[in-house]
């Protein structure tokens, strides 16, 4: 398990890579890539890739937060209940169309994911933690990158993960997001606002 804590205080910055199937082959290179360097200036960023021998099992399906991976994921949110939490995946690239369906939510009941460029997804993340284990204040973001992955791909990824980690609360986040993706981030609200208009202590993210 690769685990790095950098910086001190609050907001508290929680990135979790690794945590089903073989995601983690791909995801810790990126997080040991996305830290290199970085000046965290104020609060604190956890970075944590779990163990690839955890088998695939969906964050949709509640028998994920039972599994060894699952627990430890609960767990680092109850240790540092943070403000900012991002997931970091990846998918197979025969299953983007899936992924971005607008009928996704019809067909497994949560929203699409939302495209930025070079099939780099972003969406919020599995509605059972979203609704259990977060404020509606807080910004919890899916990162979503495909398998395999152009150069351009992953550093749309390293400067969204690095930006988010320099960040200090939803709306400054948001703020930037909206600037360099206007379109997306507009689309992304408008799944989550539907998927969440009857639950008024959740946010889109």
């Amino acid at each position: 398990m690769f685990f790095k804590v950098l910086g001190s205080s609050n907001p508290t910055r929680l990135f979790v890579a690794g945590i089903h199937g073989d995601e983690e082959a791909i995801t810790r290179p990126i997080f040991e890539m996305m830290i290199k360097d970085i000046k965290i200036i104020s609060g604190r960023l956890v970075v944590v890739s779990l163990s690839r021998d955890c088998p695939y099992i969906s964050t949709l399906n509640e028998a994920y937060y039972d599994s060894t991976n699952g627990k430890k994921l609960l767990e680092l949110i109850q240790e540092y209940r943070p403000g900012i939490y991002v997931e970091l995946h990846t998918y197979k690239i025969d299953n983007h169309s899936n992924l971005i369906d607008p009928d996704r939510r019809k067909k497994i009941g949560v929203p699409p994911f939302t495209e930025l460029e070079e099939k780099v997804l972003i969406g919020s993340v599995s509605p059972l933690i979203r609704t259990s284990k977060f404020r509606r204040e807080d910004f919890c973001f899916t990162l979503e990158m495909p398998d395999p992955h152009s150069e351009k791909a992953l550093k749309i990824a390293l400067h969204i993960l690095r930006s988010i980690s320099l960040s200090s609360s939803r709306g400054e986040i948001l703020e930037k997001l909206r600037e360099q993706y206007p379109l997306q981030i507009q689309e992304v609200e408008k799944n989550f606002r539907e998927f969440f208009k009857d639950m008024r202590n959740i946010s889109f993210f």
